[in-house]
């Protein structure tokens, strides 16, 4: 439950044993190296580098190639996809040289050559389609393509090729289309030939150089679309169609055959280089490590940050790999500088983790908060939802979560709504709801605070306004002992003034003014000494004014202000119970011999079961993210400063 004591060491030992003590480091694994400030900083790798990253490259291209490779169907179904391990001995603790040999012995050279022969088939299939798509309104043309290409060297003719509009599917709105623009082109000196192709009308018009223009015209204003006229080689344009549908065949029956060697190269391959990718990924962590060394012509020097309890194994690790021929010294906190964080937590408190770093780390001097948002996020949670039905859904979410998702933010998430929907289910006890109803099977709920009642709601409200005076006055604590614990006398007293303000003023309120909307802080008010009040309200107005200034009092609205932003916990719940109520007033009865109320009560439960599933989501969504707004604006405002740097070790256990 709180932040690892970091202390940052200097390792120097000869400059022949740069190679060893990178080994060390990196079989040690949980210290942070940074760039050091005593010897002149090296900037070289490892001679192996060079090497190791050159084979990265390949590496990383030919994993991309092939991770975009799918298996052809036929072999999806009577074979099994390929293993994600290789029989190979694990090669992660092989070094160097034993990596990039067997980094050579991969046949990545055929791989390339293949990947380039489906490029240049790919870019042929897409010019074959093109062409195609221009020799498809010519497929039925019955015009020489001689006559045509001659009319290019005649000056004196010419062809057009129009798209007519309609489809050939109504036969009859072609022929009126066709008599159409043979009227319209009887006064002038052309020719029409009619043709149809993939369900368009074509028509092929011929005329002198001198009724170009006006032919084009008359066919525009007909809606006729003028289409470029292609340049073959045989004799009609549907032999230049077949001609291009046979190379197209030929083109896609290759990319196939392609596609089943590279799916093979995958299957054989693809494990094996993810893993040696792995492996040769830490080497080359372990090879550029010395570039951030210091270093003379005889020794190196090392600094890094690492856990305090750490230290006797780093010494240990050090002196396996260098014998007695190093020296190991921490260097002063007042040399170190800024801490890297290192959260130290529980396994069920870690996944709220994942909100403390989502904001920000705290300082290497602060309190870790994560316990106490670990116990307060999942009341608010539950306060908000309350609900044993829907709980119980949120509970079995939680769990597939947490044993399905191995690791990453599904699994922290399971873990986060895991403790969150136990204390909705025991919340739903308190409310006496279930899926909004006030049974269980039949069974009657006897609720301790009746939030769809008026009676329940002012308890509701009085207890929302009391759960968030406690989290305020809790931050307000935090803040005391943080700021004590690193001897900001100043800080903390003014941390102090403001919880005693806190506490005073809702005390007075109570005891004096008889506010009705404190009345349920009566016996607090009654049980403290009867001059915890104004006095104690002038006492902390005073220490405010002593220790922030006399401005600072308009900072008192704003506690006010975060006091009742609580609130939101008890309407929040209420909203969702009122919709629950309206999903669970469907009519769900229905009459065995009546088909209509067959038909209606399938269709309202339906409606019944969508709803309450819709309800739970946004239930679920609103919990969390006002919730999490509790923490980040109300309660961290009162102590938490951030901006811790994250603790970056050379590797993860």
């Amino acid at each position: 439950m709180t932040i690892e004591r970091m202390s940052k060491v200097r390792v120097v030992c000869g400059r022949n044993s740069t190679a060893s003590v990178v080994r060390a480091l990196y079989d040690f694994g949980s210290i942070e190296v940074r760039e050091q400030k005593v010897f002149p900083q090296s900037n070289k790798p490892l001679p192996e580098f060079r090497d190791i990253s050159g084979a990265l490259i390949e590496l990383r291209s030919a994993e991309k190639t092939l991770e975009s490779v799918s298996e052809p169907k036929e072999r999806r179904k009577k074979e099994k996809p390929a293993s994600a391990t290789t029989p190979a001995e694990d090669l992660r603790n092989a070094d160097s040289a034993r990596l990039l040999s067997e980094f050579r012995g991969l046949p990545l050279r055929e791989l390339s050559e293949l990947k380039k022969r489906k490029d240049e088939l790919g870019k042929e299939a897409e010019a074959l389609a093109q062409k195609r798509a221009e020799l498809a309104p010519f497929k039925n043309l019955r015009v020489k393509t001689t006559l045509i290409s001659a009319a290019r060297l005649n000056s004196r003719l010419r062809f057009a090729y129009f798209q007519l509009r309609g489809a050939t599917k109504n036969a009859k709105a072609a022929e009126k289309t066709e008599s159409e623009c043979e009227c319209s082109l009887l006064k002038l000196p052309a020719k029409l030939v009619f043709s149809s192709s993939e369900g368009r009308n074509y028509a092929l018009a011929a005329f002198p150089s001198s009724a170009a223009q006006a032919v084009r015209e008359a066919m525009t204003a007909l809606a006729a679309k003028e289409i470029a006229i292609p340049d073959v080689q045989t004799e009609h344009y549907g032999e230049a169609l077949a001609q291009v549908e046979a190379k197209a065949k030929q083109n896609a029956e290759a990319l196939r055959g392609i596609a089943v060697e590279l799916a093979e190269f995958k299957k054989k391959f693809l494990p094996r280089i993810a893993l040696m990718r792995g492996a040769l990924e830490l080497k080359a962590g372990e090879a550029s490590l010395p570039a951030k060394f210091g270093e003379t012509s005889v020794a190196v020097s090392v600094e890094a940050w690492l856990p305090n309890r750490l230290k006797p194994a780093l010494a240990a690790e050090l002196e396996r790999k260098l014998g007695k021929k190093f020296v190991l010294e921490e260097i002063p906190k007042s040399e170190a500088g800024v801490s890297p964080v290192l959260l130290k937590n529980r396994s069920f408190i870690k996944p709220f983790e994942f909100f403390i770093r989502f904001f920000s780390l705290p300082g290497s001097h602060d309190i870790d908060p994560t316990f106490l948002v670990s116990l307060t996020f999942p009341i608010f949670f539950g306060m908000i939802l309350g609900d044993i039905g829907y709980g119980l859904l949120a509970l079995l979410l939680a769990l597939a979560l947490r044993f399905k998702a191995p690791k990453g933010f599904f699994r922290t998430a399971g873990g986060i709504m895991l403790l969150s929907a136990l204390f909705t289910i025991a919340f739903g006890f308190v409310y006496g709801e279930f899926f909004g109803f006030e049974n269980v099977l039949g069974y009657p709920l006897h609720p301790i605070i009746a939030r769809g009642e008026s009676e329940g709601l002012q308890v509701l409200i009085a207890l929302t306004v009391l759960v968030g005076a406690i989290h305020l006055g809790l931050g307000y604590a935090v803040g005391v002992a943080e700021n004590a614990v690193e001897r900001h006398w100043k800080h903390a007293a003014a941390k102090a003034s403001w919880l005693l303000l806190e506490i005073s003023m809702l005390a007075f309120l109570t005891a004096s003014a008889q506010v009705v909307f404190f009345a349920f802080l009566k016996p607090l008010a009654e049980a403290l000494p009867t001059a915890f009040s104004l006095p104690f309200v002038i006492a902390s107005l005073v220490g405010i004014i002593v220790f922030e200034g006399p401005m600072a009092l308009f900072e008192i609205f704003g506690l006010f202000s975060n006091l009742f932003s609580y609130l939101r916990i008890m309407a929040l719940g209420v909203s969702g119970v009122i919709l629950a109520l309206i999903i669970n007033k469907l009519p769900l009865s229905f009459n065995a011999a009546d088909p209509v109320s067959i038909v209606s009560f399938v269709l309202f439960a339906a409606i019944f079961v969508l709803g309450h599933l819709g309800s739970l989501a946004l239930g679920l969504f609103e919990a969390s993210i006002q919730s999490l707004r509790l923490h980040y604006v109300e309660f961290f405002s009162k102590f938490y400063r951030g901006g811790g740097i994250p603790f970056l070790p050379l590797r993860e256990n």
